[in-house]
């Protein structure tokens, strides 16, 4: 989870209101008014939890304990769950679920149980959250508490420790590691891991981790972990009061009931039990007598957080992940409330995330776009914060688009007060490509320069820049003096330039289309079956367009209402059948990796052998094997006695 703006403030105003609280008889201010810690290694404790004896409602104690480099870590209960960002809001905290199981020569399974320290904690089936169990040659099915009710289950495969060196980081797909999601409210479970029948091959250790789905990346180094997982995430635990089920029985009981100020409202929580929240226009703690405030806090309105420039001594880097304005993670570092982020710990290292919780791997300033890992519709982004979204739908895979204001460039230049774009930039309008809708505009310095757009002299001349045209009008004029030819030296010289800058276009091109088509995924998919691999190619755009004489006309052997086919001969000297398909005729993506995936692996006499792909053009390009002799319609319609009658098999 993370920490809003709004929330933040929330947060502060309840820890005040909390030592301010004044000490009638009732039980809860009694507890409350006690000489209790407000705080743990830098994270507020708000009542209904609490540190020391009588400092909580039951079953909400923490423990403030000792931890490495002098530090203090803060524990849920008496248990070894240790506890971050506690959420008021959204009733819920962060903690670390993991376990290292040792599977010994000779052992065929083990089960691992997980409970909270008291009753007031569960997973949430709503939490959007996955186990994720690494390791080689192992299978896990996983139980709703000691009973046979079956959430999920999932199994790794074994391959090659070459294979799995070269992997990239990547989600669990059974290669390494493999997840189960968890759709049903969990207050405790039982997972089992048996070996499979690749056990020869099996690690004898299996890490297991519980955290957010699709933000965890496995990595080749975490099999050799000495301890569960060394690159990891965290689990959502959410809380309620466990001695009602709900609202209705609460009330009834005015002795026990929770809710005690007079601004508070009681609401059924999605785990069993009930949780207490201040009413609209009120703030503070609503477990205190008195302690949801009446008086409105500042209005959560665009114009509280919007910067044209950020403060001094803004952060700029979040674990591995750089940004820059107009992007922060404190109010005053960034531009609007839109772009917002927080950075929040990790296993490893701390974690960027979006206000929704999307894991945030990479920003680009120059380009507008945001490399992401979520799960949900790119189009709910920040939903519920003020003002239109500035986020846009991209081509490619797990990038988005996003904008610095949601007016076009010709308005924005109009308004002139509003207008982000300082000098030597130029403005862009950003378009959503799948609704090809209007979004808002992006900045980006102008040709000569680099920098920050959105900063005033944010864009700076390039000295190598400047450093090129010298030396090319030196070289210019020093070849034009010298040689009566120096002009058409120089035009040979700009024409061999440009023919670079050609080539190194389309080689970007090309990987785009790459990454788009999920070439990175069918190579892993051929890596890891070893019939496939076998006798499968990704073949390069350059090899077919070689083999094809850059799909020259006389080369086509045949058409369709879905594309042409063309005969190929590869530098290895086998003839081939090179399908290329209309761009209006491509289909799913992920269907068609998995066509590719299936059809290399069959090997029939009746059935045309497909050698490989292209993923390096807009729509894949299909190599077959090539079959000389003849149609299928010359097949049923020569006579009997002729060649093609004679003919038999996938020859035919």
């Amino acid at each position: 989870m993370m920490h809003s703006p709004k929330m933040s403030i929330a947060m502060a105003t309840l820890v005040v209101a909390l030592l301010a609280a004044p000490s009638p008889a009732s039980a809860a201010v009694k507890t409350s008014a006690r000489n209790c810690s407000a705080s743990c290694n830098g994270i507020d404790i708000g009542y209904s939890f609490g540190i020391g004896p009588e400092c909580s409602l039951p079953g909400f104690n923490l423990t403030c304990a000792a931890g490495a480099d002098n530090t203090s870590i803060l524990l849920l209960g008496n248990s070894s769950i240790q506890v971050w960002n506690m959420d008021y809001a959204s009733n819920s905290f962060l903690a670390l679920i993991v376990y290292l199981v040792k599977m010994a020569p000779g052992v065929h399974s083990r089960l691992v149980h997980w409970e909270p320290p008291g009753r007031p904690f569960a997973i949430s089936a709503w939490s959007n959250l996955s186990l994720l169990v690494v390791g080689c040659g192992v299978e896990a099915s996983l139980f709703m508490g000691d009973s046979g009710v079956q959430v999920g289950n999932c199994s790794v495969a074994c391959v090659g420790d070459k294979i799995t060196e070269r992997m990239p980081p990547m989600l669990c797909i059974g290669i390494g590691c493999c997840c189960i999601d968890i759709t049903m409210t969990l207050r405790s479970f039982t997972l089992n891991i048996s070996r499979t029948n690749q056990a020869a091959r099996a690690l004898q250790k299996v890490s297991v981790l519980i955290t957010e789905r699709d933000t965890y990346q496995f990595l080749a180094s975490d099999l050799e972990c000495d301890r569960s997982v060394c690159s990891g995430g965290l689990a959502t635990l959410d809380w309620a009061i466990p001695s009602e089920p709900d609202c209705k029985r609460a009330m009834e009981d005015r002795v026990s009931y929770a809710c005690v100020s007079n601004h508070s409202k009681c609401q059924d929580a999605p785990i069993g039990g009930y949780v207490c929240n201040c009413m609209e226009g009120s703030y503070g703690n609503p477990y205190v007598v008195n302690g949801a405030d009446p008086s409105p806090q500042p209005p959560p309105t665009s114009e509280v957080y919007d910067s044209m420039l950020p403060e001094a001594n803004c952060l700029t880097s979040c674990g591995n992940v750089s940004f820059a304005f107009p992007f922060g993670t404190q109010v005053g570092c960034f531009a609007k409330l839109q772009h917002y982020l927080a950075c929040n710990p990790g296993r490893s290292s701390p974690i960027l995330r979006m206000a929704d919780g999307s894991v945030v791997t990479g920003i680009s300033i120059d380009e507008g776009t945001m490399s992401v890992l979520n799960s949900s519709e790119l189009s709910d982004f920040l939903a519920h914060l003020v003002g239109p979204p500035l986020y846009a739908f991209s081509s490619e895979w797990g990038v988005v688009k996003w904008a610095i204001d949601n007016m076009t460039c010709t308005d924005a230049v109009v308004s002139k007060e509003g207008y982000r774009c300082f000098s030597h930039s130029d403005c862009f309008d950003v378009m959503d490509e799948r609704t090809l809708n209007h979004v808002g505009y992006r900045c980006k310095c102008s040709s000569g320069f680099a920098g920050n757009p959105y900063i005033r002299d944010g864009c700076t001349r390039m000295s190598s820049h400047l450093r090129r045209q010298k030396k090319l009008i030196i070289v210019g004029v020093t070849i034009g003096l010298s040689s009566g030819g120096g002009i058409l030296f120089l035009a040979a010289g700009i024409t061999v330039l440009t023919r670079r800058w050609k080539r190194s276009v389309q080689k970007r091109l090309r990987k785009r289309y790459f990454r788009k088509n999920k070439g990175i995924f069918l190579e892993q998919l051929i890596s890891s079956d070893e019939s496939a691999s076998d006798g499968t190619k990704i073949f390069s755009l350059e090899e077919l367009e070689k083999a094809t004489n850059n799909f020259d006309g006389a080369r086509v052997v045949g058409r369709g209402g879905h594309g042409t086919v063309y005969k190929g001969i590869l530098t290895d000297q086998r003839v081939v059948a090179i399908k290329r398909s209309k761009v209006e005729a491509s289909t799913e993506i992920e269907q068609f990796i998995n066509e590719v995936s299936i059809l290399s692996q069959i090997n029939h006499r009746n059935v045309v052998k497909l050698h490989g792909c292209c993923l390096e053009a807009e729509v894949p390009l299909l190599v077959y094997e090539f079959i000389s002799n003849g149609t299928l319609y010359d097949l049923l319609h020569r006579e009997q006695d002729g060649p093609y009658y004679r003919c038999h098999g996938r020859n035919a």
